[in-house]
Protein backbone atom coordinates (compact mmCIF):
# COMPACT_ATOMS: atom_id res chain seq x y z
CA UNK A 1 0.00 0.00 0.00
CA UNK A 2 1.69 3.14 -0.82
CA UNK A 3 1.98 5.36 2.05
CA UNK A 4 -0.06 8.49 2.46
CA UNK A 5 2.17 11.61 2.05
CA UNK A 6 1.76 14.07 5.07
CA UNK A 7 2.33 18.37 4.68
CA UNK A 8 3.46 19.57 8.46
CA UNK A 9 2.35 23.28 8.82
CA UNK A 10 2.85 25.61 11.84
CA UNK A 11 4.80 26.27 14.78
CA UNK A 12 3.33 27.90 18.14
CA UNK A 13 4.77 29.15 21.21
CA UNK A 14 4.83 26.57 23.95
CA UNK A 15 3.85 24.03 21.40
CA UNK A 16 6.62 21.47 20.03
CA UNK A 17 4.30 19.09 17.98
CA UNK A 18 5.75 19.92 14.69
CA UNK A 19 8.59 18.26 16.08
CA UNK A 20 6.96 14.91 17.75
CA UNK A 21 4.03 14.47 15.48
CA UNK A 22 7.05 14.49 12.54
CA UNK A 23 9.16 12.22 14.79
CA UNK A 24 6.34 9.62 15.32
CA UNK A 25 5.69 9.52 11.83
CA UNK A 26 9.13 9.57 10.12
CA UNK A 27 11.11 8.28 12.82
CA UNK A 28 14.22 10.84 13.90
CA UNK A 29 17.87 11.63 14.08
CA UNK A 30 18.86 11.60 17.71
CA UNK A 31 21.55 13.57 17.64
CA UNK A 32 19.78 16.96 15.78
CA UNK A 33 16.45 16.23 18.23
CA UNK A 34 18.59 16.93 21.22
CA UNK A 35 18.54 20.71 20.07
CA UNK A 36 14.81 20.51 20.27
CA UNK A 37 13.76 23.27 22.16
CA UNK A 38 11.31 21.30 24.33
CA UNK A 39 13.55 18.88 26.09
CA UNK A 40 10.76 16.68 27.37
CA UNK A 41 10.24 15.71 23.63
CA UNK A 42 13.55 13.51 23.45
CA UNK A 43 13.25 12.49 26.39
CA UNK A 44 9.95 10.26 25.51
CA UNK A 45 10.86 9.42 22.40
CA UNK A 46 14.28 7.60 23.45
CA UNK A 47 11.92 5.46 25.79
CA UNK A 48 10.47 4.08 22.73
CA UNK A 49 12.32 1.81 20.14
CA UNK A 50 12.86 3.29 16.38
CA UNK A 51 12.10 2.87 13.70
CA UNK A 52 9.77 0.19 15.19
CA UNK A 53 7.81 2.90 16.87
CA UNK A 54 7.24 5.02 14.20
CA UNK A 55 3.78 4.76 12.45
CA UNK A 56 3.76 2.75 9.34
CA UNK A 57 2.22 3.46 6.28
CA UNK A 58 2.52 7.42 5.77
CA UNK A 59 5.35 9.92 5.71
CA UNK A 60 5.85 13.19 6.23
CA UNK A 61 7.09 14.67 3.12
CA UNK A 62 6.75 18.67 3.63
CA UNK A 63 7.09 20.91 6.28
CA UNK A 64 6.71 24.60 6.47
CA UNK A 65 7.30 26.97 9.60
CA UNK A 66 6.84 30.56 10.35
CA UNK A 67 11.19 30.49 9.92
CA UNK A 68 12.92 29.13 7.22
CA UNK A 69 15.83 27.94 9.56
CA UNK A 70 13.35 26.23 12.20
CA UNK A 71 11.81 24.32 9.38
CA UNK A 72 15.05 23.47 8.53
CA UNK A 73 15.81 21.90 11.87
CA UNK A 74 12.48 20.30 12.44
CA UNK A 75 13.34 18.73 8.49
CA UNK A 76 16.77 17.67 9.81
CA UNK A 77 15.31 15.96 12.77
CA UNK A 78 12.44 14.25 11.74
CA UNK A 79 14.40 12.79 8.15
CA UNK A 80 11.55 15.73 6.35
CA UNK A 81 12.86 15.83 2.85
CA UNK A 82 10.99 19.16 1.82
CA UNK A 83 10.67 22.79 3.00
CA UNK A 84 8.85 24.92 1.50
CA UNK A 85 8.77 29.00 1.71
CA UNK A 86 5.04 28.84 0.94
CA UNK A 87 2.37 26.57 2.95
CA UNK A 88 0.51 26.16 0.23
CA UNK A 89 3.03 25.32 -1.79
CA UNK A 90 3.09 21.83 -0.64
CA UNK A 91 -1.06 20.82 -1.83
CA UNK A 92 -0.36 19.36 -4.79
CA UNK A 93 2.30 17.18 -3.28
CA UNK A 94 0.75 15.57 -0.10
CA UNK A 95 -2.15 13.48 0.59
CA UNK A 96 -3.32 15.29 3.65
CA UNK A 97 -2.06 18.06 6.13
CA UNK A 98 -1.39 18.21 9.86
CA UNK A 99 -1.58 21.63 11.17
CA UNK A 100 0.09 21.60 14.74
CA UNK A 101 0.03 25.03 15.88
CA UNK A 102 -2.46 25.07 18.91
CA UNK A 103 -3.22 28.84 18.51
CA UNK A 104 -6.74 28.43 17.67
CA UNK A 105 -7.14 31.91 16.67
CA UNK A 106 -4.88 31.11 13.66
CA UNK A 107 -6.26 27.43 12.56
CA UNK A 108 -9.73 28.97 10.46
CA UNK A 109 -7.21 31.12 8.55
CA UNK A 110 -4.29 28.44 8.47
CA UNK A 111 -6.70 25.49 7.07
CA UNK A 112 -8.67 27.15 4.39
CA UNK A 113 -6.61 26.96 1.33
CA UNK A 114 -5.90 22.97 2.16
CA UNK A 115 -9.55 22.66 2.85
CA UNK A 116 -10.47 24.41 -0.35
CA UNK A 117 -7.97 21.78 -2.01
CA UNK A 118 -10.16 19.31 -0.60
CA UNK A 119 -7.28 18.03 1.73
CA UNK A 120 -7.89 16.10 4.44
CA UNK A 121 -6.77 17.95 7.61
CA UNK A 122 -5.79 17.29 11.67
CA UNK A 123 -5.92 21.00 13.13
CA UNK A 124 -4.28 20.26 17.07
CA UNK A 125 -6.69 21.16 20.05
CA UNK A 126 -8.55 23.40 20.85
CA UNK A 127 -10.24 23.60 17.27
CA UNK A 128 -11.36 27.17 17.63
CA UNK A 129 -12.75 28.67 20.54
CA UNK A 130 -16.16 30.06 20.07
CA UNK A 131 -19.00 27.71 19.07
CA UNK A 132 -20.11 29.98 16.26
CA UNK A 133 -16.36 28.98 14.59
CA UNK A 134 -17.03 25.67 15.31
CA UNK A 135 -19.83 25.79 12.49
CA UNK A 136 -17.92 27.87 9.95
CA UNK A 137 -15.03 25.28 9.88
CA UNK A 138 -17.24 22.99 9.51
CA UNK A 139 -18.88 24.53 7.03
CA UNK A 140 -15.61 24.88 4.78
CA UNK A 141 -15.63 20.55 4.52
CA UNK A 142 -15.93 19.76 0.90
CA UNK A 143 -17.10 16.00 2.56
CA UNK A 144 -17.90 14.96 5.86
CA UNK A 145 -14.79 13.66 7.25
CA UNK A 146 -11.90 16.12 6.02
CA UNK A 147 -11.56 17.77 9.43
CA UNK A 148 -10.14 15.51 12.22
CA UNK A 149 -9.43 17.41 15.53
CA UNK A 150 -8.76 16.39 18.88
CA UNK A 151 -7.22 16.40 22.00
CA UNK A 152 -4.63 13.41 21.75
CA UNK A 153 -5.70 12.60 25.53
CA UNK A 154 -9.26 11.34 24.24
CA UNK A 155 -6.92 8.41 23.21
CA UNK A 156 -4.44 7.94 26.09
CA UNK A 157 -3.65 4.75 27.38
CA UNK A 158 -4.67 5.30 31.05
CA UNK A 159 -7.87 6.29 30.24
CA UNK A 160 -8.59 3.56 27.53
CA UNK A 161 -7.74 1.73 30.55
CA UNK A 162 -11.07 2.62 32.52
CA UNK A 163 -13.27 3.36 29.86
CA UNK A 164 -15.05 0.32 30.13
CA UNK A 165 -15.30 0.48 34.20
CA UNK A 166 -16.55 4.16 34.07
CA UNK A 167 -18.99 3.07 31.63
CA UNK A 168 -21.03 0.65 33.74
CA UNK A 169 -21.37 3.70 36.82
CA UNK A 170 -23.57 6.51 37.35
CA UNK A 171 -20.76 9.68 37.41
CA UNK A 172 -22.13 11.83 39.72
CA UNK A 173 -19.15 14.74 40.39
CA UNK A 174 -16.06 15.14 37.89
CA UNK A 175 -12.52 16.57 39.38
CA UNK A 176 -9.72 17.33 36.96
CA UNK A 177 -6.88 19.61 37.09
CA UNK A 178 -3.87 20.59 34.43
CA UNK A 179 -1.09 22.70 33.97
CA UNK A 180 -0.92 25.43 31.90
CA UNK A 181 -3.48 28.22 30.99
CA UNK A 182 -6.85 27.34 29.97
CA UNK A 183 -7.57 28.50 26.56
CA UNK A 184 -4.62 25.77 25.11
CA UNK A 185 -5.11 22.99 27.81
CA UNK A 186 -8.24 22.76 29.27
CA UNK A 187 -9.54 20.75 26.57
CA UNK A 188 -7.05 18.08 27.56
CA UNK A 189 -9.92 17.26 30.24
CA UNK A 190 -12.76 18.96 28.37
CA UNK A 191 -12.44 15.96 25.65
CA UNK A 192 -11.34 12.95 27.69
CA UNK A 193 -14.55 14.34 30.31
CA UNK A 194 -17.20 14.30 27.50
CA UNK A 195 -15.90 10.80 25.95
CA UNK A 196 -17.03 9.26 29.43
CA UNK A 197 -20.11 11.18 29.69
CA UNK A 198 -21.40 11.62 26.19
CA UNK A 199 -22.06 14.91 24.17
CA UNK A 200 -26.30 14.88 24.56
CA UNK A 201 -26.61 16.41 27.84
CA UNK A 202 -26.35 19.98 28.22
CA UNK A 203 -24.84 22.80 30.53
CA UNK A 204 -27.19 24.64 32.98
CA UNK A 205 -25.20 26.29 35.07
CA UNK A 206 -21.35 27.66 34.80
CA UNK A 207 -19.37 29.87 36.64
CA UNK A 208 -15.38 30.67 37.52
CA UNK A 209 -13.18 32.02 39.67
CA UNK A 210 -10.24 33.61 37.62
CA UNK A 211 -6.34 34.84 39.91
CA UNK A 212 -3.10 35.50 38.26
CA UNK A 213 -1.95 31.69 38.68
CA UNK A 214 -5.23 29.67 38.02
CA UNK A 215 -8.27 29.12 36.92
CA UNK A 216 -11.53 27.29 37.94
CA UNK A 217 -14.62 26.65 36.28
CA UNK A 218 -17.41 24.67 38.13
CA UNK A 219 -20.49 23.66 35.97
CA UNK A 220 -23.74 22.21 36.37
CA UNK A 221 -25.16 19.65 33.27
CA UNK A 222 -28.64 19.10 32.82
CA UNK A 223 -28.81 15.99 34.33
CA UNK A 224 -27.54 16.83 37.59
CA UNK A 225 -23.96 16.00 37.49
CA UNK A 226 -21.15 18.59 38.36
CA UNK A 227 -17.43 19.20 37.26
CA UNK A 228 -14.96 21.43 38.43
CA UNK A 229 -11.80 21.93 35.86
CA UNK A 230 -8.54 23.43 36.73
CA UNK A 231 -6.09 25.00 35.14
CA UNK A 232 -3.00 26.34 36.75
CA UNK A 233 -0.14 27.96 35.37
CA UNK A 234 2.73 27.90 37.99
CA UNK A 235 1.98 24.49 39.70
CA UNK A 236 3.76 21.28 37.98
CA UNK A 237 0.90 18.71 37.93
CA UNK A 238 -0.11 16.25 35.62
CA UNK A 239 -3.19 15.95 33.86
CA UNK A 240 -5.41 14.18 36.23
CA UNK A 241 -9.42 13.21 36.05
CA UNK A 242 -11.37 12.22 39.69
CA UNK A 243 -14.58 10.63 38.32
CA UNK A 244 -16.75 9.53 41.20
CA UNK A 245 -19.77 7.34 41.17
CA UNK A 246 -22.27 6.47 43.92
CA UNK A 247 -19.42 4.00 45.48
CA UNK A 248 -16.13 5.10 44.48
CA UNK A 249 -13.63 7.20 42.83
CA UNK A 250 -11.53 6.10 39.64
CA UNK A 251 -8.67 8.20 38.94
CA UNK A 252 -6.74 8.80 35.79
CA UNK A 253 -3.29 10.38 35.41
CA UNK A 254 -2.31 11.18 32.15
CA UNK A 255 1.42 10.37 31.38
CA UNK A 256 2.34 8.07 28.41
CA UNK A 257 2.18 11.56 25.77
CA UNK A 258 3.86 9.27 22.98
CA UNK A 259 1.20 6.73 22.94
CA UNK A 260 -1.53 9.06 23.70
CA UNK A 261 -0.13 11.59 19.68
CA UNK A 262 0.77 8.27 18.30
CA UNK A 263 -2.97 6.65 18.65
CA UNK A 264 -4.84 9.86 17.57
CA UNK A 265 -2.19 10.41 14.50
CA UNK A 266 -3.31 6.65 13.94
CA UNK A 267 -7.07 7.53 14.02
CA UNK A 268 -6.14 10.52 11.57
CA UNK A 269 -4.94 8.07 8.90
CA UNK A 270 -7.39 5.57 9.36
CA UNK A 271 -9.92 8.26 8.82
CA UNK A 272 -7.86 8.88 5.43
CA UNK A 273 -8.02 5.41 4.56
CA UNK A 274 -11.15 4.19 5.32
CA UNK A 275 -12.54 7.75 4.37
CA UNK A 276 -14.37 7.66 7.63
CA UNK A 277 -15.68 10.78 9.17
CA UNK A 278 -13.83 10.45 12.74
CA UNK A 279 -14.38 13.21 14.28
CA UNK A 280 -18.00 14.02 15.03
CA UNK A 281 -19.11 17.69 14.81
CA UNK A 282 -21.74 17.30 17.73
CA UNK A 283 -18.64 16.17 19.87
CA UNK A 284 -16.87 19.28 19.22
CA UNK A 285 -19.37 22.03 19.63
CA UNK A 286 -20.41 20.64 23.20
CA UNK A 287 -16.36 20.65 24.12
CA UNK A 288 -16.21 23.81 22.48
CA UNK A 289 -19.08 24.80 24.40
CA UNK A 290 -17.38 23.99 27.67
CA UNK A 291 -14.33 25.66 26.96
CA UNK A 292 -16.17 28.82 25.83
CA UNK A 293 -18.84 29.29 28.51
CA UNK A 294 -15.97 29.55 31.14
CA UNK A 295 -13.71 31.84 29.06
CA UNK A 296 -17.00 34.25 28.75
CA UNK A 297 -17.91 33.70 32.19
CA UNK A 298 -16.63 36.62 34.27
CA UNK A 299 -17.94 35.71 37.79
CA UNK A 300 -15.38 36.21 39.77
CA UNK A 301 -12.06 37.48 39.19
CA UNK A 302 -9.45 38.44 41.98
CA UNK A 303 -6.17 39.97 41.43
CA UNK A 304 -4.11 39.59 44.34
CA UNK A 305 -2.40 43.19 45.28
CA UNK A 306 1.46 43.37 45.20
CA UNK A 307 1.44 46.25 48.23
CA UNK A 308 3.79 45.53 50.51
Amino acid sequence: MRKIKLGMIGMSAGNGHPYSWSAIINGYNAERMQECPFPVIPQYLAKEKFPEAAIAGAEVTHIWTQEIKLSQHIADATYIPNVVEHMEQMIPEIDAVLLARDDADNHITMAKPFLEAGLPIYIDKPLVLKCLDVELLFSMQKYPGQIFTCSAFQYARELMEVEKKLSSKKIIHIDAHIKNDWNKYAIHLIEPIIKVIGHDISVKHVDVITTNTQKVANYLFSNGLTLQIKTFITSNVKPTLHFFSEDDVTTVVIQDAFFAFKAALEKFLVGIRDKQEITQKNFVMRSIELLESATMSKRCTYQPSHAQ
